[in-house]
């Protein structure tokens, strides 16, 4: 049985933080899997598609070398017109969340815009 909690007059959490932080932040999380629902994965081209393509397989063998090149090459491929700018970015993204040691979420990232693109 749970011991009864008396009200704290302070209004801080069992952690010791102010309660509004702690509403905030349980809302802020709350809104993050409407936003991913409402938003969906963005629609690429069939070049920015073969860079997604590639990108998945670097960060599957977690490549830290290749992940040089393929900034180069998303930036050829943005300067060429061959990628939007908006795909571009979307790709730096990608590179840059493998960069900071969060390959598997790049994938995740990589594997759902991949998915996006076929509609069956």
């Amino acid at each position: 049985m749970r011991p009864f909690r008396q009200h704290d007059p302070q209004g801080l959490t069992p952690t010791g933080q102010p309660r509004h932080r702690f509403r905030i932040r349980s809302l802020a999380w709350l809104a993050v899997p409407v936003l991913v629902v409402a938003c969906g994965r963005p629609e690429v081209g069939p070049d920015a598609y073969e860079l997604v393509t590639s990108l998945d397989q670097v960060f599957e063998r977690r490549d830290a070398e290749q992940l040089d090149k393929a900034d180069s090459l998303i930036a050829v491929a943005n300067a060429e017109g061959k990628i939007t700018s908006e795909e571009a970015d979307l790709l730096s993204g990608l590179v840059r969340q493998a960069e900071s040691g969060k390959w598997q979420a790049a994938r995740d990232e990589a594997r759902k815009i991949l998915a996006a693109q076929s509609d069956w």
